[in-house]
């Protein structure tokens, strides 16, 4: 026998043995007919050795008959008998895992490449905007019309637009369930689903308000990813990956430029290394993400983006990350349309928040005062990245950690025609008395800090964390698109707080508390006198779950 089934037989004689009370006795003959046929069906003994091991016993049996009646087990102690029962086991269960005993053939190989992660979030959420609030045109409405909505004299055509003062009292679901897969030689694909709109790249939430409709599904994981750092015989690489597809963010950066949500597409390198004992790191991030891709134009819409970053670690409980980063947004800006064309329309962007200035880049002019109207983005983008992080480690499975992010839009021009819009000058019973250019962005920069305490894991029974976090963003600081859907019902233009609480109440399963307080920030419309407010007050109730 080789030595792997000497010790299986040991194993199966030694849990039967050690399963019999002190000082039994048991049929040898039975026990031995018993043994034999369980190592015979194990495949662990062939028929013909278990024939000659039977035989030999039956010729020693007859040799020493007075022995061959009774098999006298020794005293163990049953703290010691269950100590070892307990270890064999392991080791019988964990071969029998191996080798799938009894179950040939019955779960193909490539199951164990497979690895299944999940998360489940039900939230109530009320929002509640101020009662001055204005209400907006609705971008992304207008912008799907090919023929545009008209202005001016044709009243009967009026744009749609969102109401901006109504409360909204919501119950949400996201769901999302992903697959990671281990291709072999240095490759692995990831795959997942999520709930939420197609079309809208910074929320995969559902409403529950559908008259009890199916929720939707949509794909946004789906990538193929090489590690390459095992190609390089250096000790202190840890990482250098190439992502192809669909993947999550690959930037060191926070929710002030992208929503947690937002999936990127297209190609990235990742890289970092560790040197000095892991005292020091360095790490770089690289690539280009298609944005849009138009048919009748070569001006595709493109992101690439880079990022350097270090890690100092003074200490085994600190450690603070510092990184900037480029991110040039090609080809967004709108591109007004010669008289009455409209070659020019796919320069309006497909998806807006809000926040963003937008000029219309319909050029009509054979109705006079009839003119259509389809709106794109009056800046460049080409936003400048400053980001930072500090985590220390006060024991028990609790840290400290401060977050700051600062972006400034590098492209941004104050005497950019497109930022400026004829209005009136009015007096203060509201009669006309004038009219004026004013500027209707407010600026080109952003920033946030956040300071949060609490356990890490919040999936642990009690295990809680609290934050309060403030930001604040200008009008054209990054493209709104991108930036966090919930502050403010999403986009730029606005500044105010973001308080968090959340509490474990079982194994992988936690509450979240969220207090979001957006308000609108003043421009030379606010000077003039003009309202433009949008404030508003969210309040999120999560119950979480993970898989």
């Amino acid at each position: 026998m080789t030595l792997k089934n000497t010790v299986a037989a040991g194993a199966v004689i030694l849990i039967t043995s050690l399963s019999l009370p002190a000082a039994a006795q048991v049929n040898s003959a039975d026990v031995s007919i018993n043994i034999l046929e369980a190592l015979v069906a194990k495949g662990l003994l062939t028929p013909e050795e278990a024939s000659d091991i039977l035989k030999n016993a039956r010729r020693k049996a007859v040799e020493s008959p007075a022995q061959s009646d009774v098999v006298r087990v020794p005293y163990v102690p049953e703290a010691v008998r269950e100590e070892i029962l307990d270890e064999v086991r392991r080791e019988v269960v964990l071969q029998a895992r191996e080798e799938r005993w009894g179950t040939p053939g019955a779960l193909p190989g490539w199951l164990d490449r497979l690895s299944f992660h999940g998360d489940l979030r039900v939230r109530s959420q009320t929002d509640r905007p101020d009662d001055d609030n204005v209400d907006i045109p609705d971008v992304n409405a207008i912008n799907d019309r090919s023929d545009g909505f008209a202005v001016g004299l044709r009243q009967f055509d009026p744009a749609p637009i969102e109401f901006s003062n109504r409360d909204l009292d919501r119950l949400r679901v996201r769901a999302r369930l992903g697959v990671d897969i281990d291709l072999g030689d240095r490759f692995e694909a990831g795959l997942r689903m999520v709930t939420g709109r197609e079309d809208d790249p910074v929320s995969v939430q559902e409403t529950l308000a559908g008259d009890f409709d199916s929720l939707f599904w949509s794909l946004d994981r789906a990538y193929i990813k090489f590690n390459a750092d095992s190609l390089i015989d250096y000790a202190g690489l840890s990482d250098l990956s190439f992502w192809f597809g669909k993947f999550e963010n690959p930037f060191y950066s926070t929710d002030l430029m992208f929503d947690n949500d937002l999936a990127f597409d297209g190609i990235a390198m990742t890289a970092s290394m560790d040197l000095f004992d892991n005292r020091f790191g360095v790490f770089a991030t690289g690539g280009a993400f298609p944005l849009q891709t138009l048919v009748l134009t070569d001006e595709d819409k493109w992101l690439y983006g880079g990022q350097l970053g270090i890690v100092l670690r003074p200490s085994e409980r600190l450690s603070i990350t510092l990184a900037g980063g480029f991110y040039q947004f090609d080809d967004v800006q709108g591109i007004r349309n010669e008289e009455n064309g409209r070659a020019t329309d796919p320069s309006a962007p497909d998806f807006v928040q809000k926040g963003n200035t937008l000029f219309n880049i319909r050029n009509d002019t054979d109705q006079p005062g009839n003119n259509s109207l389809r709106l794109g983005l009056a800046s460049e983008f080409e936003v400048i990245s400053t980001r930072a992080g500090l985590r220390f480690d006060l024991g028990s499975g609790i840290d400290l950690s401060v977050d700051a992010e600062y972006l400034v839009n590098d492209a941004y021009e104050d005497d950019n025609p497109n930022f400026f819009a004829l209005v009136d000058i009015t007096d203060d019973q509201g009669s006309i008395i004038g009219q004026t250019l004013a500027n209707l962005s407010t600026g080109d920069e952003a920033w946030m800090a956040e300071f949060a305490i609490g356990h890490a894991d919040l999936g642990k029974p009690f295990n809680w964390r609290a934050s309060v976090g403030y930001k604040e963003l200008e009008s054209d600081a990054t493209l709104d698109a991108f930036t966090e859907s919930n502050f403010g019902r999403g986009g730029t233009n606005q500044e105010g707080f973001v308080v968090r609480g959340s509490l474990g109440i079982s194994d992988g399963v936690w509450l979240r508390a969220t207090w979001l307080a957006a308000r609108s920030l003043e421009s030379e419309f606010t000077e003039l006198g003009i309202p433009e407010q949008l404030d508003f007050d969210t309040f999120q109730l999560d119950i979480n779950a993970r898989f």
